[in-house]
């Protein structure tokens, strides 16, 4: 009676350990994952930040388009001046003439310093009218600019107060992690580094393994090995009584009481 009552309390034991190791993966398993959340963050600007050098890459491109047309404009202006020089010439030269010939030719050429006076002049106001264009383009562009860089200090302060929530909670979950290692007993939080590491004796073991539940077994071994080796089943000691045993036929794992040479918990006994 007293062997059974002993047994009894071995095997509640055991149970809260095995409760405080599927607490302990838990703990691990919400630890990664806010890792994995507070690396994110700084990636979660990249639209902003990709939005406001769109909009100064197009607002650089249209200063430089306007700061063109200017030069061009100026250059025209400048023919003009020269082609009014050129026709002022030609007419008085027109006064001069003596014979028909000469004032034929100097009809025509005073003729084609017009047309390259109005063509010029044409090209001006060409110009003028695509440089207001521009100038309201950039203007809109400008806004974009101011609007894009709202946003981003804004997206930079909601991601920096959400950051310090996820590092503040990171913190809280690695102390309760540190807690619940201490109420385990060294065996079993060897055994847990064991599996979660996959550093597994006789092979390896992917991480997705570790304690789930009442511990269900792997789905799947990573690594080829013997109808032998598959057979064999793996102990682990949890305490002077009880082992985590690992059949690889059945893929499961239980505990087994080593006085009573019986599982007691896992898919072969009663928990």
């Amino acid at each position: 009676m007293d062997q059974q009552h002993a047994t009894r309390g071995e095997v509640a034991e055991v149970e809260g350990q095995l409760r405080s190791l599927v607490k302990l993966q838990e703990l691990d398993l919400a630890i990664k994952q806010f890792e994995a959340a507070i690396a994110a963050k700084p990636h979660e600007l990249d639209p902003l930040m990709r939005a406001l050098d769109d909009a100064r890459t197009s607002a650089t491109k249209h200063h430089k388009d306007l700061t063109s047309l200017d030069k061009q404009r100026r250059q025209l202006e400048a023919a003009v001046t020269e082609e009014q020089d050129n026709l002022q010439k030609a007419q008085r030269k027109l006064l001069e003439v003596k014979t028909n010939k000469e004032y034929a030719a100097m009809v025509a050429e005073i003729e084609t310093f017009k047309q390259k006076i109005l063509s010029h002049e044409d090209a001006v106001l060409h110009l003028m009218e695509l440089t207001e264009l521009r100038k309201q383009e950039l203007l809109d562009l400008d806004r974009q600019v101011h609007d894009a860089e709202q946003d981003l200090t804004e997206g930079r302060r909601r991601n920096e107060l959400e950051l310090a929530v996820l590092q503040e909670t990171l913190a809280g979950r690695r102390l309760m992690r540190e807690e619940a290692v201490q109420q385990l007993e060294r065996p079993a939080v060897d055994l847990y580094t064991r599996l979660l590491s996959g550093r597994m004796p006789g092979g390896c073991w992917h991480q997705e393994w570790v304690l789930s539940g009442m511990f269900p077994g792997p789905a799947a071994a990573t690594h080829a090995r013997s109808a032998t080796e598959r057979s064999r089943p793996h102990l682990f000691p949890l305490s002077a009584h009880f082992v985590l045993e690992r059949r690889d036929a059945t893929r499961a794992v239980g505990i087994r009481c080593v006085r009573a040479g019986q599982m007691i918990a896992g898919p072969t006994g009663g928990a």
